[in-house]
């Protein structure tokens, strides 16, 4: 679902509703997860993958949210569920979004996999607060969305260390910033360290483009 369709599914199911500008969950779903979270064990389903539940925040909140959701949201699947409830946690704790260049998604860690199973290729910005270079990264990285290669195939995303420093380091081997990672589906097929310009980011995303789901691997790029 992208972001306007999970909202209509959300406030159709009675999970949310609008106040303004503002999205708050109803007063029908904040019963139930209060009810679950006093009555249920609140033993993760099988259903609801490790990977979606936030890492550092309370996961028994998270579970019992991902329950309501299932409770309440009429017809939903799985994956409906575990992106919902993913909105509903962002809604009390966002992402970092100052700093992230325009029309790029801000992230947490948690959210990277699922982010990145949603698109055949993704631009992911990786990026800490107060440094110039990762502004000047940011800059050029503001230009990307109207690249002629990138269309609604291609996942633009941007995640603050502070939102994912371990899983950056540990699974993506990201050490310097700004780096701005290239993949194809999963897999990091390239990688940019330090900042570089639009010319060589357009490049990239051809080549993870032209790549699509195929066994492109070019491996670190500095």
């Amino acid at each position: 679902m992208d972001g306007e369709a999970t909202l209509e599914r959300m406030v159709s199911a009675g999970i949310v509703e609008t106040e303004g500008d503002e999205v708050v969950p109803t007063e029908e779903f904040e019963r139930a997860r209060t009810r679950i979270l006093e009555e249920d064990g609140l033993e993760r389903p099988e259903w609801l993958s490790s990977d979606r539940i936030p890492a550092g925040g309370d996961g028994a909140e998270f579970v019992a949210t991902a329950k309501a959701v299932a409770e309440l949201g009429d017809g939903m699947d799985r994956d409906e569920v575990g992106v919902v409830a993913t909105v509903l946690d962002r809604l009390e704790d966002p992402p970092t979004a100052a700093g992230a260049p325009e029309a790029f998604v801000p992230l947490h860690q948690e959210d990277i996999r699922g982010f990145l199973r949603r698109h055949e290729a993704s631009v992911l910005f990786v990026w800490k607060p107060g440094s110039d270079s990762c502004e000047r990264m940011a800059d050029t990285l503001s230009h990307v969305h109207s690249l002629p290669a990138v269309d609604e195939t291609v996942g633009l995303g941007s995640i603050c260390v502070a939102d994912g420093a371990d899983l950056l380091r540990e699974e993506y081997d990201v050490g310097i910033l700004p780096t701005t990672l290239f993949f194809v589906g999963e897999r990091v097929d390239g990688r940019a360290i330090g900042v570089r310009g639009l010319e060589r980011v357009r490049r990239e995303i051809e080549i993870i483009t032209d790549a699509g789901g195929g066994e492109s691997d070019r491996g670190a790029d500095a």
